[in-house]
């Protein structure tokens, strides 16, 4: 078991996490850059005459660090105030890597989540679960695509392929009839086929897509995305993952499943735009305004001029 420190702040605590280290035989791991300077020198002349006994090795920047930690194969467990696990209660593995955040900011966005994607087992899948017992605990795609023809596929999803085949990700199908409004093409989604389908709201999937995102290691981000491809049969991408084919390899594994409105906000992705095949503009909001009984009703909202 190993101990690595990311960006700490303070020498003294530095210094403490060191002793420990070599009270217990564990080798430390520097991920800079520190907010001190950080030498032998300097920590003789502060009296830790016991850096002797610790092996310690300095990490230029966290994706040198996540390259090593991946190559030699270590299992990362990040300690956090926002954990759900108390650290007591957890099981350990002697090849893993305790990782500490530096004491004024923690980690950043991106080792938190890759770290936390890391640990969800393939197993995994946390639904929204509906039922027929009652009409408002059926699953609403469904009612609205299979019964009833008020939805339909949009076309950025339809006829999507892999390697020349379908894509089983997306199963749609092209019902050759007009839906509800008599003027669109109505495509029928296959995913939730019976009122009372589950929708995945959180899966070792995602967690692996969310890795694929987060890593700073291109063997990670690949064997990530690889994993996913795999729940589906579908054959293993290769070469240089660029953000663009990690975000289409969300739009497909998520499909339908309520993520795709909030990756076109934060990657800032174009809405439509121009008119629809009824004339109709599209509107420039991306986001839905509350309405007045939300705000004006409110004492605690404020509205800037």
């Amino acid at each position: 078991m190993q101990i690595a420190l990311f960006q700490p702040d303070i020498a003294q605590n530095t210094g403490t996490i060191l002793r420990l280290c070599a009270c217990l035989g564990m080798a430390a791991h520097i991920i800079e850059p520190a907010g001190f300077p950080f030498s032998d020198r300097l920590f003789r002349r502060a009296g830790m005459d016991y850096l002797d006994h610790v092996s310690v090795t300095r990490h230029d920047s966290w994706s040198k660090f996540a390259a090593w930690r991946a190559e030699n194969g270590y299992r990362l467990l990040l300690f956090t105030t926002k954990g759900a696990t108390p650290y007591l209660d957890f099981r350990y593995k002697s090849s893993d890597i305790l990782l500490f955040g530096r004491e004024s900011a923690g980690v950043t966005d991106e080792v938190a989540a890759a770290a936390d994607a890391r640990l969800v087992p393939a197993s995994f899948v946390r639904n929204a679960e509906f039922s027929t017992s009652n009409q408002n605990r059926e699953n609403r795609i469904f009612n609205m695509t299979v019964p009833n023809r008020f939805i339909s596929v949009a076309p950025p999803y339809q006829n999507l392929t892999v390697n020349g085949a379908p894509d089983p990700r997306v199963r749609v199908q092209n019902m050759n009839v007009l839906g509800q409004d008599g003027a669109t093409p109505f495509w029928r989604q296959l995913k939730y086929t019976a009122a009372n389908s589950p929708m995945p709201i959180a899966s070792y999937a995602e967690a692996q897509l969310i890795l694929a995102e987060a890593s700073t290691d291109q063997t990670e981000k690949l064997a990530a995305l690889n994993r996913v491809r795999a729940l589906s049969s579908i054959a293993p991408l290769t070469g240089t993952v660029t953000d663009d084919i990690i975000i289409e390899e969300r739009r497909r594994q998520l499909y339908s499943e309520g993520q795709r409105y909030v990756d076109m906000l934060r990657k800032k992705l174009p809405f439509q735009s121009g008119t629809n095949r009824k004339g109709q503009t599209y509107s420039d909001l991306t986001c839905i305004p509350l309405p007045d009984v939300e705000t004006l009703n409110n004492p605690n909202f404020s509205i800037g001029n």
